[in-house]
């Protein structure tokens, strides 16, 4: 922080603090992964995480520059069923780098608690996974002067020792028929959306998940395009792969849209979907 002329501010040097994609994930940022109920983000979340552990590109595409160490918190499913995702996702080879912690069942741990916890630990990672947010950040979601409180505790988990990136997973509110989901889909506030510096959005799509990247602020290319994920049958191996990148022309939403309804959209129904500007919505989140 300080005052520079421009030409003192031309000879400073800064170091490539990228971990993924070419700046869509940096030291010290914030990425919150949303979608709606029953998509599949915690398997996103769990993938990516070991992913970033192993030095594995996520999903085949996004580069990670090394094997960084990674603690994944999970507050909302059980354990027995997150072992079974472990062994379905990476078998008797488990990432080294990667940490997993879970609540004890029987004597939740409160608020309270829970922070002093993971600052104990919190020098040990490069990155800390939190899923969901709703379990987490207690208090009324909607409302700004409840979640600052919450925000600075993040924050104060994501500047301990050097420095750490912290991913987080929330919900989205379901949309409504033919619409995709934006930015602004995102429950609670958009202070959450606002104060990430990568947010990304799982949508449903047919038989598979459309991962789109809806604000990039640290990558100077801007936002990739989005991946059509599909689910692997493979044991072990990845929950998701990328099949392909998404189209983000208006017509293919057109046409998408007819065929979500059967193909008997209709005249007036398509009118009523370009009136109100669906189309060009799902054109301006790729």
């Amino acid at each position: 922080m300080g005052f520079w002329t421009a030409q003192e501010f031309s000879a400073l040097t800064f170091p490539d603090t990228s971990l993924v994609g070419d700046g869509l994930f940096h030291h010290k940022a914030r990425l919150m992964l949303a979608g709606e109920t029953g998509i599949g983000k915690s398997y996103i979340a769990f993938q990516m995480a070991c992913d970033l552990a192993a030095g594995r590109a996520w999903f085949d595409t996004w580069k990670v520059v090394r094997p960084l160490t990674v603690l994944y918190l999970q507050v909302e499913i059980a354990e027995g069923l997150l072992w079974r995702r472990a062994r379905r996702l990476y078998g008797d080879d488990p990432p080294k780098g990667m940490t997993i912690w879970t609540p004890d069942e029987d004597e939740p741990v409160g608020e309270d608690e829970f922070w002093p916890v993971i600052a104990a630990r919190a020098a040990d990672f490069d990155i800390i996974v939190f899923d969901p947010l709703y379990m987490i950040a207690e208090g009324e979601e909607n409302q700004v002067h409840t979640i600052r409180p919450a925000q600075k505790k993040f924050d104060a988990i994501r500047k301990e020792g050097n420095g750490h990136s912290i991913i987080i997973v929330h919900h989205t509110r379901k949309p409504s028929q033919g619409a995709a989901p934006t930015i602004d889909s995102i429950r609670g506030s958009s202070a959450w959306p606002g104060w990430c510096d990568t947010v990304m959005l799982a949508e449903r799509k047919a038989a598979d998940v459309r991962l789109s990247v809806v604000k990039a602020r640290n990558r100077e290319s801007g936002a990739p395009k989005p991946l059509i994920l599909r689910w692997n049958e493979e044991q072990p191996g990845p929950f998701l792969s990328a099949v392909a990148f998404a189209e983000s022309d208006p017509l293919g939403f057109i046409l998408e849209y007819i065929e979500e309804q059967g193909g008997e959209a209709g005249q007036a129904g398509v009118m009523s979907f370009l009136h109100e500007g669906k189309a060009l919505s799902r054109s301006a989140a790729d």
